[in-house]
């Protein structure tokens, strides 16, 4: 075998992996299943108590290159999923719900510190606490996805907990110097232990690149050839 047949041989696996890579990079969302939330709200480890309140915001839509489509009572506001980081846009969605009238599914923390949603279509989820831990200050609305997307894998049961729970202010006893308030207000969000909050989809934009690439090695391969030919003619 010449040299330039091996060059061609050993152009033709890479070219197949340039390929396959992009088929790889992501996982393809699977519409015919459910997920589900559980959500550990606990302080310095002890149980407080509490209830949670879940809405469906969104719907997952599309087969490839999927979509969030937003419930027809969020029309009156400009809702974008590529807008889910602004911490405002929870507190918003939730005055819409409340405007609307909307009921949402509650779960009572139980005696473990766990709250659990199961059955669940695939979507984006807003969460309320509705029901205070006795001395603590309230939870703020904060957005869940499901699938959950880490490091290219999606996840259908997400598990996390919201921020630390925060005790309610002390009052001032009139002394000259008054207790400080531990609560800090800051907006909540779900945390995931290595994961980061849910941002669910494909990139699009390794397969043009990668197909350029391949298709430059293989015209590379074939131009090795052809000048091997004219020398050997």
């Amino acid at each position: 075998m010449n040299r330039n047949k091996l060059i061609c041989l050993l152009l033709l696996p890479a070219l197949l992996c340039l390929f396959l890579l992009p088929a790889a990079a992501t996982e393809t969302v699977d519409f015919s299943r459910t997920g589900s939330i559980r959500l550990t709200v606990r302080y310095e480890g002890r149980v407080v108590g509490g209830e949670l309140t879940l809405y469906q915001v969104a719907t997952l839509r599309g087969d490839d290159g999927y979509f969030y489509e937003p419930a027809q009572w969020l029309e009156s506001i400009d809702f974008s999923f590529d807008k889910i980081e602004n911490p405002d846009l929870p507190s918003a969605v939730l005055a819409q719900v409340k405007s609307a009238g909307i009921t949402g599914r509650a779960e009572k923390i139980g005696s473990d510190g766990v709250v659990f949603f199961g059955d669940l279509p695939l979507g984006l989820y807003l969460i309320e606490q509705t029901e205070n831990a006795p001395g603590f200050t309230t939870i703020q609305p904060f957005f869940v996805t499901i699938p959950m997307n880490e490091d290219g894998k999606l996840i259908y049961d997400v598990d996390g907990s919201p921020k630390p729970l925060q005790p309610q202010p002390t009052e001032p006893t009139g002394s000259t110097d008054p207790t400080e308030p531990t609560a800090t207000g800051e907006p909540t969000e779900p945390t995931k232990p290595g994961g980061t909050l849910p941002q669910t989809g494909q990139l699009k934009w390794p397969i043009p690149v990668l197909a350029i690439v391949g298709t430059a090695a293989l015209l590379a391969g074939l131009l090795v050839l052809l000048r091997g030919r004219k020398r050997k003619n």
